[in-house]
Order: C-alpha cells, then structure tokens, then sequence
C-alpha cells in the first residue's frame, strides 16, 4: 500500500525540480532581426535626488561554519495515514478537519483533511529550511480496502491532480526567473524604499538609510539563478533604485557563501553579478538624476552623473526577451557648449555631436543562467597580473542624442561626457 504513494511521490517532487532547473535562452531562430520596441528617458538634469556614498557598494561576508544548518536536506512527508487524506481545493465548502482517532477507520483514524492555508505554510517552511520534499499521495481515494488490508478498485486521482495544480499556480516552485524578469516585481520594491525615506525626512534626525543585507533569495540563494547572468536584472534594478530613494550604502549578500556570493563559493572566480556591481561603482557617480521611462514597462532606466567626467551614465535594463529596445534620450535643464571625445580631448566643432560611451552586458550563447558575461560581445574575466579585463572595452558612438539601443535580455550603460555643462553634475 505504501509504494504507489511513494513513487507517486516521487514523481511530484521531480516535477517541481524539472521546473525550477528550467532555462531561459534568447532564441534567434526566428526569422529576420529582433523586433524594436521605441521608447524615451526622460532625465531632469537640475538637482540631484539623492547621493550614494563614496563606497555605495557593499558586500557582506557571513561566519559560515559547516555546522550552520542542514540545508541542503531531504524530508519525507507522508507515512500510513497519507492513503486517507484528502486535500481542499479551491472551492471546496467540504468542512476541512484534521484526523480523529476513531478504531473503526483505516488505520484507526478518521479522514483526515489538508487545509490549503496548512500547505501553503509548510511550503514556506520548507523553503527557509532549504529542504526538498518528497510528497507522499493519498493512493487509497477511490480505492476499497478490504478487512485483510488488500486494496481494490483503481485509484481516483483526482483530489491529487487539485493539489498538484494549485501548488503550482500558487508557485510554490519558486518561479525565480520568472519574477525577475517582471517589471511589476521589481517595482514592487519602490514602495519600501519610498516609505523609509519618507520616515528619514521627518525624523528630523541625520540619519540615513542603507540596505545591510539583500541577497535577492532567502536561504543562500538559488543555484543556477541567483549565481548567473539572469540575477544582475534583479541587483542593478535594486542598485539604481535605492540610490534614487537616495540610500547611501547597499550591501549585498554575499561576497563569497552560499549561491549568492558575487564570488564563487569553491573557486572564487566572480559570478556575472561581480562584473555588473563593478561596472556600476566605475561608471555611475555619487549623485543620482531623477529619470523616467515612457514607451514599454519592460525597460528600466536609472541616471547618475558620470563617474569619470562631467556628464552623465544613463543604466538601461532590457527586461523583454522578444523586443530590442530604441531607447531616445531627453536630457532637461542642461546646456552643453563643447563635446568631449572619450578620452576628455575636445572634439573638432565639425564632429557631428558628443561621444557616447556604451557597456553592454549579455549571458554567453544567449543562455541567462550562464555564469559567463559578456561584455560588448566579449567574456569578461580576471588576469591574475592586470586584475579585471575591461578598459578600451566600451563601444563609442557619435551623438549622445537621439537614441540608444539596448539589446533583447540585456544590460546598457551609456556614457555621455560633455565639457560645459550647467547643471547638477558640475
């Protein structure tokens, strides 16, 4: 009686990892060229929102003793009495009550019944505990199970197939990638940041705000997402936005431990969030221009004044696997009297416009889960003699108007240096 139940098992807890162990790959194998979405930054160059720190960038480093916690652990959930419960379902007026002991009953129980509030917390909880399940069935519904313990008749499956279906809407597997990807999500996070600030400013105090500890994914992160490419959509969106709630410090968990560390656990080779952390501390200055995006909700856009000169770095964060995005740039409040070539030399007055500096970040082989970057096109790693390979890598391109063009499932920095300029990044 017990082994159905248990393959059955078995098979539901395979399942979810099929799906959390899913990839996303941008696919070129449609015909002709990405279609482009068009849309405009709209960038307000008077007064800074708000100033980072010098070292706004922040890691965090744990005691990770062996002993911490189990994880990863396996539980088995089920046993006897697993054959005679029955699961609520959505809709389901059934009063739903727990086992009784009645002599009379299979097993000398009474049915007993699974609320969804029940399974939706244990979900939580074994999330947190970093366990994975092995589910064990109600194999007897349907079935008659006689008074030498011999069941008959098939099994109605039913009630399980109701479970199995709701634990996967409720997303219970843990949809990751899937929430990174949606804008909604990450601006979900705008609220919490605006509140603190908005604590700040009345508090009449000069303290200030930082974030001590975000890894993205509770208990140490989730292998193959938030140690790949696909993670730095997530952080640089944070980056930029807590500095637009004028957060001072952001620190990430981890530098090294666990499936978050910006360096690996074992190797300490960095993980694509490395490089784009890097990039944004290089590229992004300390004071932050308020910016907004009109045209698509799928591309995210953040501006600081420029790291490295007088001008500004806009951060653009194709979200869109389909759509190439044309991004235009509308940069108020700024007068510009002579344009600077990369290298802060003045250009010929014939030059046909300001020197835009471009960084694009994309996943090796179009796969999102890669651990590889590239950076224009090229891997990005670290020379044991000359540190990070990344300098006379940028793309340079005349006009810092009218457009920039950020690539299906990528990431843009564009620099634009200009020489006079009256405005909040003198």
């Amino acid at each position: 009686m017990g082994s159905r139940p248990n393959i059955l098992g078995l098979f539901l807890w395979l399942y979810y990892l099929a799906i959390s162990g899913s990839k996303f790959v941008a696919s070129q194998s449609n015909t002709g060229a990405p279609a482009v979405v068009q849309g405009t930054a709209y960038i307000s160059g008077t007064v800074s929102v708000g100033t980072t720190d010098v070292d706004f960038i922040c890691a965090t480093l744990d005691w990770w003793p062996p002993q911490k916690s189990f994880s990863p652990l396996k539980i088995r959930m089920g046993g006897t009495l697993q054959d005679n419960v029955r699961y609520q379902t959505v809709g389901d007026q059934t009063p739903c009550t727990g086992f009784v002991q009645n002599s009379a009953g299979p097993f000398g129980f009474t049915q007993g019944c699974l609320p969804m509030a029940r399974w939706d917390a244990l979900n939580v909880f074994f999330k947190e505990a970093g366990a994975r399940i092995i589910f064990g069935l109600n194999a007897l519904t349907g079935r008659t199970v006689g008074s030498d313990g011999t069941a008959t008749g098939a099994w109605n499956s039913t009630n399980a197939e109701s479970l199995i279906t709701y634990t996967i809407n409720k997303g219970v597997d843990d949809h990751l990638v899937d929430k990174i990807l949606d804008p909604n999500y990450l601006g979900g996070e705008s609220q919490t940041f605006s509140s603190l600030q908005t604590i700040l400013k009345n508090s009449g105090t000069s303290t200030v705000a930082w974030v001590g500890e975000a890894g993205g994914a509770y208990n140490s992160g989730h292998n193959h997402v938030t140690n790949t490419f696909v993670f730095s959509f997530w952080y640089l969106d944070q980056l930029g936005m807590a500095a637009s709630f004028d957060t001072k410090t952001y620190c990430r968990q981890s530098l090294v431990g666990g499936n978050y560390g910006l360096l690996n656990t074992t190797t300490f080779v960095p993980n694509p969030d490395y490089y784009s952390a890097l990039l944004f501390h290089r590229l992004m200055g300390r004071k932050v221009l308020a910016t907004t995006f009109n045209g698509t909700n799928k591309v995210r856009a953040y501006t600081h004044c420029a790291q490295r000169s007088k001008g500004i770095t806009l951060l653009l964060i194709n979200l869109d696997g389909n759509n190439t995005a044309q991004v235009g740039v509308s940069i108020s409040n700024v007068i510009v009297t002579q344009p600077l070539n990369r290298n802060s030399a003045p250009l010929s007055a014939n030059s046909g416009g300001i020197i835009r500096e471009e960084y694009h970040l994309t996943a090796a082989n179009g796969d999102l889960q890669s651990q590889t970057v590239l950076l224009n096109g090229k891997p990005l790693t670290v020379d044991s003699n000359r540190g990070f390979l990344w300098r006379n890598s940028s793309l340079a391109t005349h006009e810092c108007e009218p457009f920039a063009t950020c690539n299906c499932w990528s990431l843009l920095y564009s620099v634009c240096a200009l020489s006079q300029y009256s405005g909040s990044c003198l």
